[in-house]
C-alpha cells in the first residue's frame, strides 16, 4: 500500500555551504556495493530463518567500494509489518574500517545491538506471520566516525544507532529480501 515509511535510513552528511558563497555542484552520493551469499534471486536462505531446523544464523555480508573517509560501518537488518511497526533482527555498530564483509557467527566484529525479537545482542532470525513473502532490508552504512553507543549495559537498539550515526553517515547500501514461511 501507500502507507508511509518510517524505515529511512540518515544520508550521506552534507555540509551547509558558506552564506554569500556560489552553490557547490550536488556530488553523488559515494556508492558501496553490498551483497550477501545468503541471498539467491532476492531470496533469504531458510539457514538464516527461523524455518531453520539447526540453530538458524545471520546472513553473511559483503561490500566493497567504501567512501574515502571511511571510520567504521554499521548494518541493521529490519522488516516493516502490514501495521507499520518496525521489527529488528539485526544491529551491529562499528565494524572495522578495513572489513569488507560480516561472516555469519562472526558476533566479535563491531559491537552488537539489541533485536526486537528476544531483546538480546545478536542475530534473530525472521519468523514473520502470516502467508506469503514478506520484504526484509538489510541496510550497511559507511561512517566518517565510529558510532558513540551506549554501553552494553543500555540497550544498543537500531533507533539509538540511527541517531548516533546520522551526522557521521557518508553513503549506504541496502538489499531487500524476500522470505516466505514454511507452510505445513
Amino acid at each position: 500500500g501507500n502507507r508511509p515509511r518510517r524505515d529511512h535510513p540518515p544520508q550521506p552528511n552534507n555540509p551547509p555551504s558558506q552564506p554569500g558563497a556560489p552553490a557547490a555542484p550536488k556530488a553523488a552520493a559515494p556508492c558501496v556495493a553490498l551483497s550477501s551469499a545468503d541471498v539467491a534471486d532476492g531470496r533469504l536462505s531458510i539457514e538464516c530463518a527461523c524455518d531453520n531446523k539447526a540453530t538458524p544464523r545471520a546472513p553473511t555480508l559483503a561490500w566493497d567500494k567504501p567512501p574515502h573517509g571511511t571510520k567504521a560501518f554499521a548494518v541493521v537488518m529490519h522488516h516493516i509489518t502490514r501495521d507499520n511497526d518496525t521489527h529488528v533482527y539485526m544491529v551491529v555498530a562499528n565494524i572495522p574500517a578495513a572489513a569488507r564483509e560480516l561472516k555469519s557467527g562472526e558476533e566479535s566484529a563491531g559491537a552488537w545491538g539489541q533485536n526486537t525479537v528476544n531483546r538480546k545482542n545478536a542475530y534473530a532470525p525472521p519468523c514473520s506471520q502470516g502467508p506469503g513473502d514478506k520484504t526484509y532490508t538489510i541496510t550497511l552504512y559507511a561512517l566518517s566516525a565510529e558510532a558513540k553507543v551506549p554501553a552494553a549495559s543500555t540497550p544498543r537498539t537500531r533507533d539509538v544507532l540511527l541517531a548516533a550515526i546520522k551526522d557521521t553517515t557518508l553513503a549506504t547500501a541496502s538489499v531487500d529480501v524476500k522470505y516466505a514461511r514454511a507452510t505445513k
